[in-house]
């Protein structure tokens, strides 16, 4: 089990997701709709020439099922110490899958 590679605060979520030839760095934002428009301020480390959107309307509907909270539980108990870096764990996948 490893640490989730993600940071946050109230506005905006950044979550690091592995592919199979890269990684990928995706922005989840909730953004007020003005009118018919958004407006998407991207953070200063992006780097990017070209974003792929998609929009969805906010749920705030959110459900965890038994099983999905006895595994939460279990990672929660977990030690610390079991958890490795998202660097550590790109390069076990690396090494292990040739990824």
């Amino acid at each position: 089990m490893r640490k989730p590679t993600v940071s946050s605060n109230r506005e905006q979520r950044k979550i690091i997701i592995f592919t199979k030839t890269n990684t990928m760095e995706a922005i989840r934002q909730y953004i007020k709709v003005n009118g018919r428009n958004i407006s998407i301020t991207l953070p200063d480390d992006f780097d990017a020439d070209e974003v792929e959107v998609i929009i969805l309307p906010k749920s705030d509907d959110f459900y965890l099922t038994d099983e999905m909270k006895a595994e939460l539980d279990l990672q929660l108990n977990e030690p610390p110490t079991d958890y490795i870096s998202a660097e550590e764990s790109i390069a076990e996948l690396k090494k292990k899958y040739g990824v």
